[in-house]
Parts: structure tokens; C-alpha cells; sequence
């Protein structure tokens, strides 16, 4: 069976016919598009391209357009759209603007939905790993996935989270003491803390709910998601020559063989390339 997907867009326009065409190559029951308009005059143009862009996408699947009425800082565009979209759905395939998704990305997804859907312990299936070349039959279980770069998820999971405001303060009363859940990521910590007191991206609050509650990420032994939006107009990833700057994705098809393999190996190999991910972030 396959999930409908959630595409947010905000100025962004370069990139979104590329997706926009692997979307129409996955063929989805509907697709969602979340626009997000312009914070500034500087930006009002990049969003009219964005329109545009929009505007001409004819495909044979449904289209619902979510608008919001006004600009919505990151945080709160994601969670409009996700909470709109799970009113009707029970499971949902998320893409952004910049991210570009392989052919293997969607039915990766699709039998993670299905395989996991009962195991309430993993939350997110995650299709980014870094760029990293494990191997096309690995994945990995990791307890603090970020950042979400092409993922999926289901109702239930993102609804509970939405009814557990307190696991900031789950995570203070978890960290007070060593050792804890962060003693060998201080550099998570260190990024957690600074999210608490200023919004600056969406997908810090749901990995900190993920951790607390002693829930799992799927990510794939090889790269499925290109993040091609390392550009000066973006809000957080503008290090145009940042080394996660368009990774290298897979680009065969996929193959029900693909995925099946866990790895210690890929789990470690996650969390360095994380450490180095975060650093970058915190300096920009």
C-alpha cells in the first residue's frame, strides 16, 4: 500500500521540479503541498516562483494545497501542515524543497510504514543518513535521529507527541545526573539546550520526544535523500559549501532484499557523521 506524501515549500523554487517529478514517478494516492509564504519583500519574489512552479504541476494523482494565511516560523509551518494532513491520514511520506528524494526512497518508506506499523517503539523512518555507503542491505536503529531530511511517519506517533508537552522537561530531569541518556553525545545536549529557548528548526523538538521516551529511528545503510538547499536564502542551512551540501544518494531501484541487515556498524558510523553535522550547524 502506498503513503500519500507532504511537500512543504517556502522560497525555495530551483529545486522543486526535480521533486515535483520523483513525486510524479512514486505516483502517491495524494499529495499534500504546505506553502509557507514570504517573511520579507526581499523573499516575496521567490515565493511568487514557488507559485509558479506550483502552479503548473498537472498530475493525474490529487493534489490538496495547504495555505497558510500568513508567514509561520519553521517550527509551526511543519506542525501546521503535519497536523493538517493527519486529520485524514493515517500514515505520511514528508519531503521539503531542497530535499531530493532516489527512486528507492519511496518504497523504502512504504515497507517501513507496513513492516513497523504495529511497533509503537519506532517513530520515524528517515531516509538522509549523511551520505554514508554501508551497505544496500543494512540499516540501523538510532534513539536520537537527526536531522529529518526525507522521512515518514504515522498519525499515532506524531499525535502522541503532540499530547506530551512535557518532554522538555522529561529531558532536563533525564540529563541531570551522570551517567545519562546524552553522556556520550554531549554535542546533542549542547544543541537540545540551545533549541529550548529559540526555535531555529522544527525537527530538534520531535528527536528530543523520540529520546525521552525511548523511541527508534530507521535510517538505510545507503543515502536516499540529496539536500540541495544549502543556499544563502535558506533559514538554517546556508553554508553553501558545507560537506551534507547535495550527498550523493543511491540511485538504483529498490529491491525487497534491500534494508534487512541491522548494523552496529551503520548505528556508529551515524552518530560520527551526526557529531560533525551538529558542530557545522551550531557555527553558521
Amino acid at each position: 500500500m502506498k503513503a500519500p506524501v507532504l511537500l512543504l515549500t517556502y522560497v525555495k523554487h530551483s529545486t522543486l521540479v526535480e521533486i515535483l517529478n520523483a513525486i510524479i514517478k512514486y505516483n502517491p494516492p495524494k499529495l499534500y503541498v504546505s506553502r509557507n509564504l514570504a517573511s520579507s519583500q526581499e523573499l516575496t519574489l521567490e515565493s511568487k516562483r514557488v507559485e509558479e512552479v506550483l502552479n503548473s504541476f498537472k498530475p493525474k494523482f490529487e493534489i490538496e494545497i495547504i495555505n497558510n494565511i500568513s508567514h509561520l516560523n519553521i517550527n509551526d509551518s511543519f506542525h501546521n501542515a503535519l497536523n493538517n494532513v493527519f486529520e485524514k491520514e493515517d500514515s505520511i511520506i514528508v519531503l521539503e524543497d531542497d530535499t531530493i528524494p532516489s527512486d528507492a526512497f519511496f518504497a523504502y518508506c512504504n515497507s517501513c510504514l507496513t513492516k513497523y506499523y504495529s511497533n509503537n517503539q519506532v517513530h520515524s523512518i528517515i531516509g538522509y543518513n549523511f551520505g554514508i555507503n554501508d551497505s544496500v542491505y543494512s540499516y540501523a536503529f538510532v534513539d536520537a535521529g537527526l536531522p529529518f531530511w526525507g522521512w515518514a511517519t504515522w498519525k499515532n506517533r506524531w499525535k502522541k507527541m503532540q499530547h506530551l508537552n512535557s518532554h522538555h522537561n522529561k529531558l532536563a530531569k533525564l540529563t541531570s545526573t551522570e551517567p545519562n541518556i546524552l553522556s556520550n553525545k554531549p554535542y546533542l545536549s549542547k544543541a537540545f539546550n540551545r533549541h529550548l529557548h529559540n526555535y531555529i528548526t522544527w525537527d530538534i523538538d520531535w528527536s528530543i520526544y523520540g529520546l525521552v521516551n525511548g523511541l527508534k529511528c530507521i535510517i538505510p545503510g545507503v543515502n536516499l535523500i540529496s539536500n540541495l538547499g544549502y543556499v544563502k536564502i535558506a533559514t538554517t542551512t546556508t553554508n553553501t559549501v558545507s560537506k551534507f551540501n547535495n550527498n550523493q544518494r543511491f540511485r538504483q531501484p529498490y529491491r525487497n532484499v534491500y534494508f534487512t541487515q541491522k548494523s552496529t556498524a551503520l548505528e556508529h558510523k551515524y552518530y560520527t557523521k551526526q557529531e560533525l553535522f551538529i558542530k557545522e550547524f551550531e557555527q553558521r
